[in-house]
Protein backbone atom coordinates (compact mmCIF):
# COMPACT_ATOMS: atom_id res chain seq x y z
CA UNK A 1 0.00 0.00 0.00
CA UNK A 2 2.75 2.37 0.94
CA UNK A 3 4.76 1.38 -1.99
CA UNK A 4 1.88 2.18 -4.31
CA UNK A 5 0.90 5.27 -2.61
CA UNK A 6 4.16 6.83 -2.95
CA UNK A 7 4.60 5.69 -6.65
CA UNK A 8 0.73 7.17 -7.29
CA UNK A 9 2.39 10.54 -5.39
CA UNK A 10 5.41 10.66 -7.31
CA UNK A 11 3.36 10.27 -10.89
CA UNK A 12 0.79 13.27 -9.39
CA UNK A 13 3.82 15.76 -8.92
CA UNK A 14 5.93 14.33 -11.92
CA UNK A 15 2.96 15.63 -14.04
CA UNK A 16 2.35 18.48 -12.17
CA UNK A 17 5.89 19.92 -12.03
CA UNK A 18 7.51 17.92 -15.83
CA UNK A 19 8.77 14.50 -16.29
CA UNK A 20 12.55 14.59 -15.23
CA UNK A 21 13.44 12.06 -18.23
CA UNK A 22 12.54 14.56 -20.49
CA UNK A 23 15.23 17.46 -18.82
CA UNK A 24 18.81 17.64 -19.07
CA UNK A 25 19.56 20.82 -18.48
CA UNK A 26 19.26 24.44 -16.27
CA UNK A 27 20.02 26.18 -13.22
CA UNK A 28 17.48 26.76 -10.11
CA UNK A 29 17.94 28.83 -7.01
CA UNK A 30 15.41 28.89 -3.83
CA UNK A 31 14.76 28.49 -0.31
CA UNK A 32 14.45 25.03 1.77
CA UNK A 33 13.46 24.55 5.83
CA UNK A 34 14.67 21.80 7.10
CA UNK A 35 15.77 20.05 10.96
CA UNK A 36 18.91 22.24 9.96
CA UNK A 37 16.88 25.42 9.75
CA UNK A 38 16.33 27.74 7.04
CA UNK A 39 18.54 28.04 4.07
CA UNK A 40 19.05 28.52 0.21
CA UNK A 41 20.16 26.15 -2.09
CA UNK A 42 21.36 26.29 -5.84
CA UNK A 43 20.25 23.60 -8.03
CA UNK A 44 22.34 22.13 -11.53
CA UNK A 45 20.82 19.50 -13.68
CA UNK A 46 23.64 17.13 -14.55
CA UNK A 47 21.36 15.09 -16.98
CA UNK A 48 17.96 13.84 -17.50
CA UNK A 49 17.54 11.92 -14.07
CA UNK A 50 20.32 13.55 -11.70
CA UNK A 51 20.47 16.85 -10.22
CA UNK A 52 23.46 18.40 -7.91
CA UNK A 53 22.94 20.47 -5.46
CA UNK A 54 24.64 23.10 -3.04
CA UNK A 55 23.05 24.17 -0.27
CA UNK A 56 23.78 26.48 3.28
CA UNK A 57 21.39 25.89 5.79
CA UNK A 58 21.89 27.27 9.65
CA UNK A 59 19.71 27.25 12.72
CA UNK A 60 20.44 28.87 16.32
CA UNK A 61 18.24 28.46 19.28
CA UNK A 62 18.50 29.75 22.82
CA UNK A 63 16.77 28.26 25.56
CA UNK A 64 17.21 29.35 29.47
CA UNK A 65 16.29 27.22 32.22
CA UNK A 66 16.73 27.02 36.25
CA UNK A 67 17.35 23.61 37.59
CA UNK A 68 18.38 22.55 41.46
CA UNK A 69 20.97 19.87 42.30
CA UNK A 70 22.39 18.89 45.56
CA UNK A 71 20.50 21.65 47.13
CA UNK A 72 22.24 24.62 44.69
CA UNK A 73 20.60 26.63 42.44
CA UNK A 74 21.53 27.34 38.80
CA UNK A 75 20.64 29.07 35.73
CA UNK A 76 21.68 27.47 32.97
CA UNK A 77 20.96 28.20 29.02
CA UNK A 78 21.31 25.76 25.99
CA UNK A 79 22.45 27.34 23.13
CA UNK A 80 21.81 24.88 20.47
CA UNK A 81 23.25 25.40 16.95
CA UNK A 82 23.19 22.96 13.44
CA UNK A 83 23.47 23.42 10.48
CA UNK A 84 25.53 22.53 7.15
CA UNK A 85 27.28 23.43 4.00
CA UNK A 86 26.32 20.69 1.60
CA UNK A 87 26.63 19.39 -2.13
CA UNK A 88 23.87 16.59 -2.54
CA UNK A 89 22.91 14.45 -5.81
CA UNK A 90 19.20 13.37 -6.49
CA UNK A 91 18.75 10.73 -8.48
CA UNK A 92 15.28 10.19 -10.14
CA UNK A 93 14.97 6.20 -10.13
CA UNK A 94 10.64 6.53 -11.20
CA UNK A 95 9.40 10.53 -12.31
CA UNK A 96 9.27 12.50 -9.56
CA UNK A 97 10.74 9.58 -6.58
CA UNK A 98 14.37 9.98 -5.88
CA UNK A 99 17.05 9.02 -3.76
CA UNK A 100 19.30 11.96 -2.55
CA UNK A 101 22.98 10.97 -1.50
CA UNK A 102 26.11 13.41 -0.64
CA UNK A 103 27.72 15.06 2.14
CA UNK A 104 27.96 18.37 4.10
CA UNK A 105 30.41 20.26 6.41
CA UNK A 106 28.30 19.58 9.80
CA UNK A 107 27.66 22.86 11.63
CA UNK A 108 26.08 20.77 14.70
CA UNK A 109 27.56 22.28 17.91
CA UNK A 110 25.11 22.33 20.70
CA UNK A 111 26.21 24.38 24.04
CA UNK A 112 24.98 24.36 27.32
CA UNK A 113 26.31 26.45 30.00
CA UNK A 114 25.27 27.86 33.27
CA UNK A 115 26.57 29.26 36.69
CA UNK A 116 25.26 29.21 40.65
CA UNK A 117 22.33 31.57 40.99
CA UNK A 118 22.54 31.60 45.02
CA UNK A 119 24.59 31.14 47.91
CA UNK A 120 24.86 27.71 49.09
CA UNK A 121 24.07 26.51 52.30
CA UNK A 122 26.26 24.14 53.53
CA UNK A 123 25.62 23.09 57.32
CA UNK A 124 25.91 26.24 59.05
CA UNK A 125 28.21 27.85 56.29
CA UNK A 126 27.36 29.57 53.38
CA UNK A 127 29.30 29.49 50.26
CA UNK A 128 28.97 32.15 47.52
CA UNK A 129 28.09 31.49 44.33
CA UNK A 130 30.50 32.65 42.59
CA UNK A 131 32.72 30.57 44.91
CA UNK A 132 30.48 27.26 43.61
CA UNK A 133 31.48 28.09 39.95
CA UNK A 134 30.15 27.86 36.47
CA UNK A 135 30.27 25.10 34.04
CA UNK A 136 29.84 24.67 29.85
CA UNK A 137 29.53 21.67 27.87
CA UNK A 138 30.03 21.76 23.75
CA UNK A 139 28.85 19.02 21.84
CA UNK A 140 30.00 18.28 18.18
CA UNK A 141 30.03 15.83 15.61
CA UNK A 142 33.63 13.26 15.22
CA UNK A 143 32.84 13.04 11.80
CA UNK A 144 32.97 17.39 10.57
CA UNK A 145 32.41 15.88 6.98
CA UNK A 146 29.32 14.01 7.54
CA UNK A 147 27.61 11.65 4.80
CA UNK A 148 24.41 12.09 3.97
CA UNK A 149 20.85 10.01 2.78
CA UNK A 150 17.74 10.49 2.15
CA UNK A 151 14.09 9.56 -0.13
CA UNK A 152 12.23 12.57 -1.59
CA UNK A 153 9.59 13.33 -3.66
CA UNK A 154 9.43 16.41 -6.34
CA UNK A 155 12.05 18.40 -8.56
CA UNK A 156 14.58 20.55 -8.03
CA UNK A 157 13.58 22.14 -11.80
CA UNK A 158 10.23 22.04 -13.14
CA UNK A 159 10.06 21.39 -16.69
CA UNK A 160 6.85 22.77 -17.30
CA UNK A 161 7.10 26.00 -15.57
CA UNK A 162 9.76 28.26 -13.42
CA UNK A 163 8.54 27.11 -9.91
CA UNK A 164 9.50 23.72 -8.22
CA UNK A 165 9.20 21.96 -4.81
CA UNK A 166 10.73 18.91 -3.54
CA UNK A 167 9.98 17.12 0.23
CA UNK A 168 12.98 14.70 1.25
CA UNK A 169 13.55 12.47 4.51
CA UNK A 170 17.02 11.14 5.97
CA UNK A 171 19.92 11.57 7.77
CA UNK A 172 23.55 12.57 8.41
CA UNK A 173 26.26 10.25 9.82
CA UNK A 174 27.66 12.65 11.85
CA UNK A 175 29.71 9.49 13.94
CA UNK A 176 29.54 9.31 17.92
CA UNK A 177 29.46 12.96 19.47
CA UNK A 178 32.44 14.67 21.01
CA UNK A 179 32.34 16.66 24.17
CA UNK A 180 34.23 18.91 26.05
CA UNK A 181 33.80 20.45 29.99
CA UNK A 182 34.69 23.51 31.40
CA UNK A 183 33.90 24.32 34.99
CA UNK A 184 35.17 26.85 37.50
CA UNK A 185 35.02 26.94 41.31
CA UNK A 186 33.64 23.75 43.40
CA UNK A 187 32.63 22.50 40.11
CA UNK A 188 36.27 22.31 38.92
CA UNK A 189 36.05 18.49 39.17
CA UNK A 190 33.33 18.24 36.46
CA UNK A 191 36.10 18.89 33.56
CA UNK A 192 39.33 17.43 35.51
CA UNK A 193 40.38 14.76 33.75
CA UNK A 194 41.26 12.29 36.54
CA UNK A 195 37.53 12.26 36.95
CA UNK A 196 36.81 10.62 33.58
CA UNK A 197 33.23 12.49 33.15
CA UNK A 198 34.21 13.65 29.62
CA UNK A 199 34.57 10.00 28.61
CA UNK A 200 31.69 8.57 30.81
CA UNK A 201 29.21 11.37 28.94
CA UNK A 202 30.21 10.39 25.30
CA UNK A 203 29.63 6.57 26.55
CA UNK A 204 26.15 7.40 27.68
CA UNK A 205 25.39 9.37 24.58
CA UNK A 206 28.03 7.25 21.45
CA UNK A 207 24.40 5.58 20.00
CA UNK A 208 23.34 9.24 19.13
CA UNK A 209 25.34 9.07 15.57
CA UNK A 210 22.35 9.66 13.02
CA UNK A 211 21.10 13.49 12.82
CA UNK A 212 17.54 13.09 10.86
CA UNK A 213 16.66 15.20 8.47
CA UNK A 214 13.02 16.50 6.43
CA UNK A 215 13.34 19.18 3.98
CA UNK A 216 11.24 21.43 2.11
CA UNK A 217 12.94 22.90 -0.83
CA UNK A 218 10.83 25.48 -3.17
CA UNK A 219 12.86 26.62 -6.25
CA UNK A 220 12.70 29.12 -9.09
CA UNK A 221 14.07 28.26 -12.50
CA UNK A 222 16.90 30.43 -13.41
CA UNK A 223 17.28 28.61 -16.88
CA UNK A 224 16.17 25.52 -18.75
Amino acid sequence: MLLGWLFGTGTLVSHAQGNSENRSSGVALGVSVSSNGPGAILSLAAGSSLFVNIGYEQMSLNYPFSFNENDIEYDASLDYKTGSLSIIADFHYYKALYIAFGGGYNLFKPVLDGYASDDWKYGDIYIPAEEVGEFQFEISPSMKLSPYLAMGIGNKISQTGRLSFSLEAGTFYQGPPKISIESTGLLSPTSDEAHHQKEYLEEQFSTWRFYPMVKFSLLYALSK
